[in-house]
């Protein structure tokens, strides 16, 4: 996995978590992979599965704190979700923000 460089360069992202920054670069995996099989939903967003248990079990950590996870990546704009219902897990989309993770200040 691999962790853009300007988590630990810009001061926008240095209260970032350490392992939100890692949980980032596992999404972004597999993003990169729904890219290859072209998972793209009728807005033309990129789109994966990935749910909390999956999250908690990569991470090595609980439901809870897999949630809190997910939610300070949507904090710094990096991630966004889709509400499925029926019982289905949630669409998550990597965010237009992510796409342009900030620069470090000069």
């Amino acid at each position: 996995f691999r962790v853009p460089k300007q988590f630990f360069e810009s001061s926008y992202y240095k209260k970032m978590s350490a392992d939100a920054k890692l949980l980032y670069a596992i999404l972004k995996d597999r993003f990169e992979l729904s890219v290859k099989n072209n998972w793209i939903d009728e807005d033309g967003n990129i789109y994966f599965i990935f749910t909390i248990e999956e999250i908690a079990s990569m991470i090595g950590c609980g439901k809870d704190k897999a949630i809190k996870l997910k939610k300070e990546l949507k904090k710094y704009d990096l991630l966004g979700e889709v509400r499925q219902g029926l019982n289905k897990p949630n669409l998550t989309l990597e965010n237009s923000g992510s796409r342009k993770i900030r620069s470090p200040e000069l």
